[in-house]
Order: C-alpha cells, then sequence, then structure tokens
C-alpha cells in the first residue's frame, strides 16, 4: 500500500490505516489497536500468499486468499495476533506516560492522601443511585448531591485563598446549581485535578508563606493540611449517607468478595 492512501478496509472486517511508517490494524472482535511496522504486517501476509484489499473511498480491490479461496475472519485475526502480540505491549507501554513521581515531604503526603480521597468519593458517587442524591438523614442537613458539590466547591476555594485563581465555567453556588447526576461527577473530578495542579506547582519554600483563610493567619502548609481535612470530613459524611441507604462503600465490597474468595480456597 502507499502512504497516501487514508483508510484501506479488508473485507472481512479488518481495517488497516496506512501511515508513513506504520499500519494501525482494527477489528471488530477486539477493543484495543494496535500499532505495527508495516513490513511485519507484509511479511505475514506474504507467508500465507495473501492478499490485502481495501476500500479507497472509490473501489474495493480483493480480499485476502490463501491458494485461491476466502480466508475466514477469525483464522486472519489469529494470524495476525500472532504478529501483533509483541509489538503491541511495546505500542501501549510507549503511547501510555509513566506515572507521576511524587514530590518529596508535605506535598508528596498531601498528593497521596488526595489520590485516595478521589478514589473514594468518586466511587461513592457513582454507588449512590439516582433517588439516593436527593436523600437527606433530616431537614436541613446536605443532601448526598449537595455534600459532593461541597466537597468540589471546597477544592476551588482553599487554593483560592493564596492566590489561584478558580478556571472559567465554573459553576457558582454549586451546592444549589448542579443537579444533574452527570453534572456531579465531572465536576467532582475538576475540582479534584485543580486543586492537584495548584499543589504540584508550588515549590517547598512556598509552604512557608504566609496564608490568611477563614479570618485566620497561618501559612500555607497549613491552608493545604486544613484542605485535606475537610476532604476526609465529608467522605466521612458520605460513607455514613451510602450505609443509611443500605449501600456498602465499594472497596469495602471488593474486600469482603475477595475475602471469601479466599477462605473458599482454603
Amino acid at each position: 500500500m502507499h502512504s497516501n492512501i487514508g483508510q484501506s478496509t479488508l473485507s472481512l472486517g479488518l481495517t488497516v490505516k496506512s501511515l508513513q511508517d506504520t499500519t494501525t490494524c482494527q477489528w471488530s472482535e477486539y477493543t484495543e489497536s494496535d500499532t505495527i511496522p508495516r513490513r511485519a504486517v507484509r511479511r505475514r501476509a506474504n507467508a500465507f500468499d495473501a492478499k490485502f484489499s481495501y476500500t479507497d473511498g472509490e473501489s474495493t480491490k480483493t480480499a485476502i486468499k490463501q491458494k485461491g479461496k476466502f480466508m475466514s475472519a477469525r483464522r486472519i485475526v489469529l494470524l495476525l495476533i500472532l504478529v501483533l502480540a509483541g509489538v503491541a505491549v511495546r505500542a501501549r507501554s510507549q503511547e501510555q506516560p509513566a506515572d507521576q513521581k511524587l514530590p518529596a515531604g508535605f506535598r508528596g503526603e498531601f498528593l497521596a492522601q488526595l489520590k485516595e480521597v478521589q478514589g473514594k468519593v468518586e466511587a461513592l458517587a457513582d454507588a449512590f443511585p439516582d433517588d439516593a442524591y436527593a436523600w437527606r438523614p433530616m431537614e436541613g442537613v446536605r443532601s448526598t448531591r449537595e455534600v459532593l458539590m461541597h466537597i468540589a466547591g471546597a477544592n476551588y476555594l482553599f487554593p483560592s485563598f493564596v492566590g489561584v485563581a478558580k478556571p472559567e465555567g465554573v459553576p457558582k453556588d454549586m451546592e444549589k446549581t448542579v443537579t444533574e447526576r452527570a453534572k456531579v461527577m465531572e465536576e467532582i473530578t475538576k475540582s479534584f485535578d485543580f486543586i492537584r495542579n495548584a499543589v504540584l506547582r508550588l515549590s517547598d519554600g512556598d509552604l512557608d508563606k504566609p496564608a490568611k483563610y477563614f479570618g485566620r493567619e497561618s501559612t500555607v502548609r497549613d491552608l493545604y493540611l486544613n484542605a485535606g481535612l475537610h476532604m476526609h470530613e465529608h467522605l466521612g459524611q458520605l460513607i455514613a449517607y451510602a450505609r443509611m441507604n443500605h449501600i456498602v462503600p465499594p472497596w469495602t465490597a471488593a474486600e469482603e468478595a475477595a475475602q471469601k474468595g479466599k477462605t473458599k480456597k482454603e
């Protein structure tokens, strides 16, 4: 195939996209795409006396053949998997960035706690059914949805005390204005990303700079320490809400399932 062909479709469901140095193969029975050197595809095709057929947007050419007979789609896939198997792992490892190393000291400790809290808050937000989003234990207390948005709002508020501007488009009065489940989930994730990036931009020296929040004269370190405490406080509130609605926190359910499986094996 020539590099100027935008997309070529094999007649048995295999898609081949030509680039300058690589060929990307996709097929309906699999969910992943793998990039391999084009010469590897040609070498495998030649080994089975096969011809690639493709659609160039105007015409469709001959299907893959072996000794004059059409090969089954499953057999084509299996043959290509043999070629792709080793290369696919290397390709994916090159495309995925390595996990960012946490900074030393307080910032790294805060970010580790942040990751744990975010994972649990998002898991609970997903575990609550739609009708439980409006549930509250009594009048005058935040509903499940309002607690979630309270956490998100605070994630924007704490950094703003030390000059970190909120991004454009953050809803005002989130506890009252963000009502759709999908939007709630979106705002939770965005708020955790915001405070994470705010801490990553700090230097160790910044932590000892003065900070004033809620009428307190303190330091940047103390401000983010209290931001973390605030997240944990309301995570505990959400866990209580879940239990009162007969919802087992997802991480606890996973641990219990693993323990049952271990017991059965013993």
